[in-house]
């Protein structure tokens, strides 16, 4: 058995320019090794399996991160949905991917099989683009942050 958790050691080992966001209980971070372009997965800091193991401080942070990184997402891809999907059975650490979906996705492709798709795909990402989105998702993050939401 296999004590090392892969999101802990992803989430230490993440460069600078792949955070978006960070505080005490969240790590909000792009990775081009995994998801798709435009995904952004928000972990738990602390090593925790599920919903049920958060303490009081992600609980109370955890709406509005996903509220602004949900926005963020949406504005810089142009995104009409955003699906905010956390499984936790092969990472056994508390953790949401936020993946776009654009208008051209083929209307067979969405909800959960655009979810399959997505996570199960290896996408060849140009790093220069990647650093662009990541910039931008940045930017509007920040814009996004202690402002009420918009329907």
């Amino acid at each position: 058995m296999n004590d090392v958790c892969n999101m802990c050691v992803i989430a230490d080992a993440l460069p600078d320019e792949l955070i978006l966001r960070s505080s005490d209980e969240w790590i909000v971070y792009s990775h081009p090794e995994y998801g798709h372009s435009g995904a952004v997965f928000i972990q738990a800091r602390r090593h925790v399996e599920g919903l049920w193991h958060l303490d009081r401080a992600q609980t109370d942070t955890l709406g509005v991160m996903l509220q602004t990184t949900a926005a963020a997402v949406k504005d810089v891809t142009s995104a009409e949905r955003v699906y905010a999907v956390s499984f936790g059975e092969q990472d056994l650490h508390f953790h949401v991917v936020m993946l776009p979906r654009t208008v051209d996705s083929p209307g067979a492709k969405r909800g959960a099989l655009l979810v399959a798709e997505r996570l199960g795909q290896k996408e060849k990402r140009s790093k220069k683009a990647d650093a662009a989105t990541l910039d931008q998702l940045r930017s509007s993050l920040g814009s996004h942050v202690d402002k009420p939401s918009q329907d």
